[in-house]
């Protein structure tokens, strides 16, 4: 039997989410850059430096930073299986 035309593979992590495909390598780009220059000394939560020298921002970078490639590797598993499925029933293919 001639299947021309037909596929059997499975669609893509990213098939109907293309919000959730920015993300992600919007998120891998910025560990990137963020790793290559040391700076999550400057993006993490540091009290002291919220406190006595007004470094609010520390809240939000310090939670939205990835520290070790670990993290970076479970975070986007997670984000990613939520954030598509999400998007899929709910956001941008509607």
């Amino acid at each position: 039997a001639n299947h021309q035309g037909t596929s059997t593979a499975a669609p893509g992590w990213f098939l109907g989410a293309p919000m959730t495909r920015f993300m992600a390598y919007l998120t891998g780009l910025s560990y990137a850059i963020i790793e290559s220059r040391g700076a999550h000394d400057k993006l993490g939560v540091d009290t002291n430096a919220i406190i006595y020298q007004g470094q609010f921002y520390r809240f939000i970078t310090g939670t939205l930073t990835f520290h070790t490639t670990g993290e970076l590797i479970m975070g986007m598993l997670v984000f990613i299986n939520f954030s598509r499925r999400f998007e899929r029933e709910m956001g941008t293919r509607k």
